[in-house]
């Protein structure tokens, strides 16, 4: 197995110790030790928050690298900061509540082997509830490919979760990391513009676990949701226009988000939808 520096970066705002700490653990547990581990502070440097968890990472991960923005800037920002401070050549990111597998970097370098161009790897994850009842595989395993194309990335995110994704540096700020514009997804847009540009890869491994309260939902604000799925049809209009199957399934994102939250965009949106739909179909996802 070849050695890759990896900077491993959980971004944290108001999150209990002990999620934090769970999270730090499951890297420093990797069988495969990441180069660096970094924790950017997303609160108020004044805040008790702040200087709680500054005191915690300090004398409980001495290993770990603290830094902090100065300020809150919110996830997409923290995640870019944290990308321009590492010293690897991969970054992956960990949600500061949910954890890594210990073998999740072990999988993604031998994959990394295998495709050494790859700009991108993931793989899968599982969701837990607050009393430790799986739910299910999370919502990309629905839509798994191993080697989704730039098209497939316009049509559905096939990748899902910043907690397992592993990323060529290079490429992530070659392309401007996150986009802190959008008020959701930012994610999902961000592999778009890396699978136009790299090769993607996946395994059907599972390398993370996320956590949720009990009851809640894979899912996010509607109303958010629904401008950010806009924003990336508009973004890549020229695209979708190319390619109106995967066109079919951007507007549905819409629709779905528009009727959530009762917006009067659904009309239209749904219009749209059932046009595109009739003409052209939906895109296929062939594994």
């Amino acid at each position: 197995m070849s050695q890759r520096k990896v900077t491993a970066i959980v971004t944290s705002y108001k999150r209990p110790w002990f999620f934090v700490d769970r999270a730090l653990r499951s890297i420093e547990q990797q069988t495969y030790p990441p180069y660096e581990i970094l924790l950017v502070d997303d609160n108020d440097p004044a805040s008790e928050e702040s200087q709680t968890l500054k005191k915690n990472v300090q004398e409980t991960h001495p290993a770990v690298r603290y830094v902090s923005q100065g300020k809150n800037m919110k996830v997409a920002r923290a995640r870019n900061f944290g990308v321009e401070q590492a010293q690897g050549e991969y970054v992956a990111f960990l949600d500061d509540d949910d954890e890594w597998l210990p073998d999740k970097l072990e999988n993604q370098i031998a994959l990394l082997d295998e495709h050494p161009d790859a700009g991108l790897v993931f793989g899968m994850g599982k969701i837990f509830s607050e009393d430790n009842v799986t739910h299910d595989y999370t919502w990309q395993h629905e839509v798994y490919k191993e080697n989704p194309s730039y098209v497939d990335m316009l049509a559905n995110d096939h990748v899902g979760s910043t907690s397992h994704p592993l990323i060529l540096r290079e490429a992530f700020l070659k392309l401007g990391g996150f986009r802190p514009a959008l008020p959701a997804v930012e994610d999902y847009d961000l592999w778009i513009r890396l699978s136009r540009e790299y090769p993607i890869w996946g395994t059907e491994e599972v390398l993370y676990h996320k956590f949720m309260p009990a009851g809640e939902h894979v899912s996010g604000n509607p109303r958010k949701l629904f401008q950010s799925y806009a924003d990336i049809r508009n973004t890549y209009m020229e695209d979708y226009s190319r390619n109106p199957s995967a066109h079919t399934n951007i507007l549905y994102n819409m629709l779905r988000q528009a009727v959530f939250c009762r917006s009067p965009r659904m009309i239209p949106v749904g219009f749209q939808w059932l046009y595109y739909k009739l003409r052209y179909g939906s895109y296929s996802f062939r594994k």
